[in-house]
């Protein structure tokens, strides 16, 4: 359960423009996989734009 203040900090986040922004466009789903092919990976991603 969230508190009052941590709610309350969501809807500011939101007013920012948080969700919107470029950041949030690239999710890497390391879960299943070890550091160096994480670090593989978004290596890749920076030098190329491959995902």
């Amino acid at each position: 359960m969230l508190t009052h203040g941590e709610r309350e900090r969501i809807v500011e986040m939101y007013a920012q423009g948080y969700r919107s922004r470029a950041f949030s466009d690239v999710v890497l789903d390391n879960a299943g996989v070890s550091a160096e092919e994480t670090a593989a990976c978004i290596a890749a991603y920076l030098v190329d734009g491959r995902h």
